[in-house]
């Protein structure tokens, strides 16, 4: 099974992922492994935690391009980012200092894991009304959501699409967002699952075990939608259909 990641920070020395050019390598030789072969690089972006970090995004991507060519012919990359979100965050995408997932309408955004479940609606909602469509990041590991999900299923039912880590469905995010991970895709209320990845050993890609996991326990056809088959349409900026 071949997968598409949207959400992950492999590229070198531009937020809290790979500190060299060889740490980097190593993190897309596992990436690789993973059977990942559609990779949007998605560096956090907000300017009071990681400074205007495009240039060295893009110095970073520029290496990394040479590396693939050379390696691996067959792993398509793309430009995006994760928007920490601040009020009138939206600007900073218009002004073209933040990313959309591969140019595309579609916004990869994420909130602080206490930040109020009102504040998160409210949020999701400014950016639909600036053009974009959110994809709330990593939507198991908020704590303030209320365990019955019904808020989430308002931001769906707004048009906001939800990402899932692999590592939550795994396990290796601890307990809390296992069992968040777990109610969400026993409603049917995710929409992808991407790595997150930082590294090989700290927040490693884990999509084929989280794959199986999901194929084993909701069957293959809903495994393959929100591993491969929405995040490729997302990427490629076409409408995904709600699960």
């Amino acid at each position: 099974m071949i997968f598409a990641d949207i959400h992950n920070h492999a590229l070198f020395a531009t937020d809290d992922g790979p500190k060299s050019e060889k740490d980097m390598y190593a993190l897309i030789d596992e990436i690789y492994k993973d059977n990942i072969r559609h990779l949007c690089l998605t560096p956090h972006f907000h300017p009071g935690y990681f400074g205007e970090n495009g240039k060295r995004a893009r110095r970073a991507f520029a290496v990394l391009e040479a590396y693939i060519k050379e390696k691996y012919p067959d792993l398509v990359i793309y430009k995006g980012n994760e928007l920490r979100y601040n009020r009138g965050c939206e600007n900073w995408v218009k002004e073209g200092m933040c990313n959309t997932i591969n140019g595309t309408q579609y916004l990869l955004v994420d909130f602080s894991e206490n930040e109020r479940a009102e504040d998160i609606v409210n949020g999701t909602n400014r950016i639909l009304n600036a053009g974009y469509v959110p994809i709330l990041a990593h939507v198991e590991r908020y704590r303030r959501i209320p365990r019955n999900m019904e808020m989430v299923m308002e931001l769906k039912g707004n048009g906001v699409i939800v990402q899932i880590d692999s590592q939550s469905v795994t396990g290796m995010f601890g307990l809390f967002s296992k069992l968040r991970s777990k109610k969400l895709l026993d409603l049917h209320l995710v929409d992808v699952v991407a790595t997150d990845s930082h590294g090989t050993k700290r927040r490693a890609p884990s999509m084929t075990q989280s794959y199986e996991y999901i194929k084993k326990n909701y069957g293959e056809e809903y495994a393959e939608l929100i591993c491969s088959v929405n995040p490729l349409a997302i990427l490629n900026d076409k409408y995904i259909g709600r699960n």
